[in-house]
């Protein structure tokens, strides 16, 4: 069967058929390459596929070895023919049937081989081709296969949605790769790229400019040989431990911050801040490391000046002797200057990050938030006149001026600066009761001379009435009445004079030792027995330009008063000395001028005064005996005695305490030299360094001898009562070298102090100091005599010499 292509009308002869098979027919047909049958010599067949006809069975099939092909309408077909397994002569076919079943399968496997083929091995091909070329690196590849709506079509449709994503994915990752490049390059600050052996492996445009190397110059430069000097800013060699190669190879951790100078070969230094981390390869070893260069030097030196700005500043404010702060929006305190922390009587850290509540009463607090907070709300800076508490619980009078301050990151601040007028508000209170006395005095001078005139003429006519015989006996008696009533009305105007200061006097170069001697035996007659009366007189005293009968009467008023402060008796003490009133005394008592004075001090043991009954102990009228007992004119007729003669007094007193009276007249000039030339004036005035513990209840007093004894180099530590300093004793670490004590005090006086103290401290040395003068001191029962002492009011000299005096000695 080598004709080639068969014709049907062939395959449908029999007789043909035969012929060509060399046996009987069974039956002949034809399989198209889509497996239906398309001719049978069984018409029955045609149409069906060859797997659905009973005697088509792949035993029974015998293609010829020829394998001939038909042609119909353009279709190709096997050629088959069935023929029976034995001829009709009975003789066995078998090798027939093999031979056939051999043609049979071999023509099956040929049209599988063709239509898998033409169905699966091409489009694979094709799509391992593809697979090929994206390998290579082209990603432009597309499957014409996806057109088919088959599994062959749904692979080659995702091969194309691959390359696709492919190329967008390269696409994007060469456009972050340059991203990444222009951000390397056009970085403000160095970025190297350091393998582990050392090698600078990469370095952007930056590097080569701080380095001042070209990047050629820098790639494969071993970074330990680099050719400049590394430091720390001071110039001082940058430790090898902690260069910052040496410190991510060796921890194997970030580091941040790493603060260096170079100086590359232009010899400029650069100042840098190095930041780096470790770049670790699959198996968690450092495979290289990576540097950031950042050129500080404008920063640095800005920070330096912004520091120096900030340390003139603080020392601006620091000095200043105000007390300044600034709060948050919190109300807490942010910055504070020196003069806050100790009128506070607090440290620095203390106080920063509090608030008014953690220090003050809560009343204070609450009105001190009140109007930090109408700043605040308002934006209008207020000024206000407080009462503020420290932490010795001793109250101020301050005037608080506050502003609000808003920064860049739009916080706000309230700025405050206090100024304590406590001591302004007490010399305005001696302005104002000097003038109330002035104009009192004004008055009762008017007063008690217009009276004097209507005295005059009462007076006048009275005695002339007396001097006629002729008036009955009961109209003498009258007018002697209204005699006796004139003389005290003119007695009493006379006071009022003396208070006034309109009195006329006659002064004139007195020894006030003298005078005190003469007033003597009048006082010990007036006193009584239950009084004793001792006179300190100073054997130096300087003279005074003062009435002698005015000054008689003074320490008559004086003394009178003391006698009737004692009603069970007691001491009354009068003394002179010479005394210096300083600066500082001037300070605190605004109509006394610096100078040298003599003092005649009138001390008793009595009852004593509290503070209101001082404000006004010199007021005309003003008395705290009995109706009927006084007229309150005796210390108003001495206070304008005093005045007149160019004087000033002043007086220290404490309920049950007693009562001294100073009386300062301005020494004589001619005789100044005796007041300045004491027996120690010629010693050289010395400090130390020792340690004082001062003990006042006094806030201002204690604030005046603290400064006074710094000022000298002493270490100062400060108590306002017994029992603060007895704490202090026993929790102070270091030595204490003398006690400086008042000795009146509340709760517990400085002689019991002392005798306290001496128990834990036995080295301690003591001085005393009061108002009372030290004879009165002693005589009253607190010291004993040659305690030493000091009597107030003393100047920064007589402190300093006499604390010095009691440590050497």
């Amino acid at each position: 069967m080598n004709e080639g292509l068969l014709n049907l009308d062939v395959i449908t002869d029999g007789k043909r058929m035969r012929e060509l098979v060399g046996e009987e027919l069974v039956n002949a047909f034809v399989i198209g390459i889509n497996g239906n049958i398309f001719y049978s010599m069984n018409s029955e067949d045609i149409g069906r596929s060859a797997g659905s006809v009973p005697q088509i069975d792949a035993k029974l099939l015998t293609p010829s070895l020829t394998t001939p092909l038909v042609r119909q309408d353009e279709q190709q077909g096997r050629v088959f023919a069935l023929t029976p397994l034995f001829g009709a002569d009975g003789r066995n076919n078998i090798w027939l049937f093999v031979v056939g079943s051999l043609a049979v399968v071999l023509s099956t496997s040929l049209v599988i081989l063709v239509a898998f083929n033409r169905i699966i091995f091409n489009p694979l091909q094709q799509i391992l081709s593809g697979l090929r070329l994206v390998e290579a690196g082209d990603l432009t590849t597309q499957l014409t296969r996806a057109t088919t709506r088959d599994e062959l079509g749904d692979l080659a449709r995702a091969f194309n949605h691959m390359a696709l994503q492919l190329r967008q994915n390269m696409e994007n990752l060469r456009k972050e790769r340059d991203l990444v490049a222009r951000i390397m390059e056009t970085s403000p600050v160095g970025i190297t790229l350091i393998n582990r052996e050392g090698s600078i492996t990469f370095a952007n445009a930056r590097t080569e400019q701080l380095l001042g190397l070209t990047r050629d110059m820098i790639t494969g430069l071993d970074v330990n040989a680099l050719g400049w000097r590394i430091s720390d800013y001071d110039g001082r060699p940058f430790p090898d431990e902690i260069l910052p190669f040496r410190q991510l190879m060796q921890t194997e951790q970030p580091i941040y911050d790493v603060r260096c100078a170079i100086e590359p070969s232009d010899g400029q230094q650069v100042l840098l801040s190095i930041n780096g981390a470790p770049l670790l390869d699959e198996s968690g070893r450092v495979e290289s490391v990576i540097l950031t260069l950042e050129d500080i030097t404008s920063r640095k030196r800005a920070e330096e000046a912004l520091i120096q700005s900030r340390i003139f500043l603080d020392k601006i404010i620091n000095t200043i002797p105000d007390p300044i702060f600034v709060k948050d929006r919190q109300h807490c305190w942010v910055l504070l200057n020196d003069a806050l922390c100790t009128f506070k009587g607090y440290e620095r850290q203390e106080l920063l990050g509090k608030s008014d509540y953690a220090f003050f009463p809560e009343k204070e607090a609450d009105i001190f938030w009140d109007k930090d907070e109408e700043v605040f709300t308002s934006g209008v800076g207020n000024i206000n006149e407080e009462s503020f508490t420290d932490a010795n619980k001793v109250t101020h009078t301050i005037i608080t001026t506050k502003t609000l301050y808003v920064n860049d990151k739009g916080e706000k601040h309230i700025v405050g600066i206090i100024r304590d007028v406590t001591e302004q508000r007490r010399l305005e209170e001696q302005l104002r009761q000097a003038a109330k006395m002035e104009a009192v005095g004004t008055l009762a001078g008017g007063v008690a001379h217009d009276f004097n005139n209507i005295l005059t003429v009462i007076l006048g006519h009275s005695d002339m009435a007396l001097q006629r015989a002729e008036i009955d006996g009961n109209v003498t008696t009258d007018l002697q009445q209204i005699r006796m009533a004139g003389q005290r009305a003119a007695a009493l105007t006379s006071q009022l004079l003396a208070f006034s200061r309109k009195q006329v006097v006659q002064p004139k170069v007195l020894n006030l030792n003298e005078v005190m001697v003469e007033t003597e035996k009048m006082l010990r007659r007036l006193l009584g027995e239950d009084i004793d009366l001792v006179s300190v007189p100073d054997p130096g005293l300087a003279p005074v330009m003062a009435d002698h009968g005015l000054i008689e009467q003074v320490i008559m008023n004086l003394a009178i008063n003391a006698r009737d402060a004692m009603p069970r008796g007691g001491k009354l003490t009068i003394e002179t000395a010479n005394v210096y009133l300083d600066e500082q005394y001037h300070q605190q008592h605004l109509d006394v001028e610096p100078g040298c004075y003599v003092l005649l001090a009138i001390s008793d043991t009595g009852t004593g005064m509290d503070e209101a009954t001082l404000l006004r102990v010199f007021e005309p009228f003003f008395t705290t005996k009995a109706r009927g007992k006084g007229t309150g004119l005796g210390l108003a007729v001495v206070y304008g005695i005093v005045k007149q003669s160019g004087g000033h007094i002043w007086v220290y007193s404490e309920p049950g305490s007693g009562t001294t009276f100073k009386v300062y007249l301005p020494a004589f000039e001619q005789e100044v030299e005796l007041l300045t030339t004491g027996h120690d004036a010629d010693q050289p005035l010395r400090g130390g360094s020792e340690t004082i513990l001062v003990v006042e209840d006094d806030e201002s007093v204690l604030d005046l001898a603290s400064k006074i004894l710094r000022n000298f180099g002493y270490t100062v530590l400060e108590a306002h009562d017994g029992h603060e300093a007895l704490k202090m004793c026993r929790e102070y670490d270091g030595p204490m070298h003398i006690l400086v004590t008042d000795v009146v005090m509340p709760s517990m006086n400085g002689r019991k102090l002392a005798r306290k103290i001496e128990a834990l401290r036995s080295e301690m040395k003591v001085l005393y100091i009061s108002g009372y003068t030290d004879n009165a001191i002693v005589h009253h029962g607190v010291l004993d005599a040659g305690t030493a002492f000091l009597q107030k009011p003393f100047t920064s000299e007589s402190l300093a010499r006499k604390v010095r005096e009691v440590i050497d000695s």
